[in-house]
């Protein structure tokens, strides 16, 4: 009797201990996403570029039209519902078709219409052929899928700018494109604000701001060049980390840092070797914008890539494109096109979701979006080329992984500990390596725009920014 009630005991210990490891795993996951995932998602794009097609389907999979044959990009909306593991666990639709094998990640509890990229899969040429869709801790809606495709194309002929608020963005959102035409890669700050090197759990490691930008200057300017980017073709304008909506509010101010820790604006410019930027400007969103313009009028870009305005709202990346609008509008360039990235998901910092090396569904858009764009274009990046980007960003130093310290105090201990056990439970990685999951990976996607439409999206981007914050736009010094 002793015997079985201690089994009895013990089981129940255990069932409670498993009940609990299962919510605090649903708790931290859930504290990454700012949405319910149990809604339906939109496109978000409209236009005469994207077509929107029925296609046949049965409960094996779809067969693609032929009327899709020479499409570049696609997307292909289906309804699905996440099993109950699929709360705990990514649920997962599997792709094949011939050679072909896919498989894209959805947030966890995903429930209605979501957005698989088969843009691979047409380039395949499997359009008229049998594709087999599994679902992993999902079922989809039979009766529900349709196509929207997308002819914008990319050649390496193209001119592309890619403009990064910070060292390492341009890597995350474009290493594939940027590698694969000729690029021109132009970073807008020098990085310095980043406080990897700057808190407890590195004691032995503290930098001072200087440094830490001289490190991610020097990471900007260099790395470009893995991907085949000439080093007359990389810029960093080295403006402070953080304050370009500062900038922007007061255009005529110098906002060369102050104090011991304060990175030298002047030597910092004097590390590129391009001569698309001149040492001796000034610290100020006019020469910003004026140093934009330059590069523009200088590479006459068919391309222009930057964040989302409205899908990626941190600070610096939305400015960051508003300066390069004002760019535009000051060297008169109409004719051409923007491609918009996200970075920081306005919905999910988790999104890609799913290892590294799985392909990437449509982030997730809700109605209250908007139109973010009139088209889409999903860059495919071979197996090599995914090499070159995981290469690329872990010789990024803010995206590595730190080692534990030596000699640590049991604080810092607990503390790296409960970190690495909160990425445990939510599954997504720790922050910022997070991105070797997040950013390699064989698709690279990108909302399209004409330049007035993207600087339109930036205009309104800003007003609202301003608006939650409270005030107006007063643009004086």
């Amino acid at each position: 009797m002793i015997g079985v009630a201690l089994a009895g005991a013990l089981a129940m210990t255990c069932i409670t201990f498993g009940v609990g490891l299962v919510f605090l795993r649903h708790r931290a996951y859930r504290r990454q996403i700012t949405y319910d995932p149990r809604q339906s998602c939109v496109l978000g794009m409209a236009g005469p570029a994207i077509e929107t097609v029925s296609v046949r389907c049965d409960e094996d999979g779809v067969v693609l039209p032929e009327s899709a044959t020479g499409a570049v990009s696609g997307l292909l909306e289906v309804e699905v519902r996440a099993s109950l593991a699929g709360r705990l666990f990514e649920p997962a639709v599997e792709i094949r078709a011939g050679d072909f094998h896919d498989i894209q990640y959805f947030e966890r509890g995903a429930q209605g219409a979501r957005f698989l990229n088969v843009s691979r899969l047409l380039d395949s040429k499997a359009t008229g052929e049998r594709v087999h869709l599994n679902g992993h801790q999902v079922t989809w809606e039979v009766a529900s899928p349709r196509l929207h495709i997308c002819r914008e194309n990319v050649t390496p002929d193209d001119r592309v700018l890619v403009v990064a608020p910070h060292p390492d963005d341009a890597e995350i959102a474009a290493f594939g494109l940027y590698a694969d035409t000729r690029a021109t890669v132009v970073t807008l700050t020098a990085g310095d604000a980043s406080d990897r090197y700057r808190n407890s759990l590195q004691p032995w490691l503290s930098l001072t701001r200087s440094v830490i930008a001289t490190m991610r200057v020097w990471d900007s300017l260099t790395i470009p060049q893995f991907g085949g980017v000439p080093p007359e073709r990389v810029v960093n304008l080295c403006l402070p980390d953080g304050r370009l909506r500062e900038m922007y509010l007061h255009p005529d101010c110098d906002f060369q840092g102050e104090g011991d820790e304060a990175p030298d604006f002047p030597a910092l410019r004097r590390m590129n070797r391009s001569p698309l930027i001149q040492g001796d400007a000034a610290c100020t969103w006019k020469s910003l914008v004026r140093d934009l313009g330059c590069a523009i009028s200088d590479t006459k870009p068919t391309i222009v890539v930057a964040p989302h305005p409205r899908l990626d709202p941190v600070s610096d990346h939305l400015f960051a494109t508003v300066a390069l609008g004002e760019a535009l509008q000051s060297t008169g360039l109409t004719t051409g096109r923007m491609f918009l990235y996200t970075v920081h998901n306005r919905r999910s910092e988790l999104w890609p979701f799913g290892p590294a090396g799985s392909g990437v569904a449509l982030l997730p858009i809700l109605p209250d979006d908007g139109n973010c764009a009139s088209g889409f274009y999903s860059h495919g990046l071979s197996v090599e080329r995914q090499r070159q980007k995981f290469v690329a960003l872990e010789a990024m130093h803010d995206v590595r992984n730190m080692q534990w310290p030596t000699g640590a105090t049991y604080q810092q201990v607990g503390l790296r500990v409960a970190a690495e056990l909160r990425a445990l439970a939510h599954g997504m990685g720790v922050v910022p390596t997070n991105y070797l999951r997040r950013g390699v990976r064989p698709d690279e996607l990108f909302f399209i725009t004409s330049f007035n439409d993207g600087m339109t999206l930036a205009r309104l981007a800003v007003e609202q920014n301003v608006s939650q914050r409270g005030g107006v736009v007063t643009r004086s010094c």
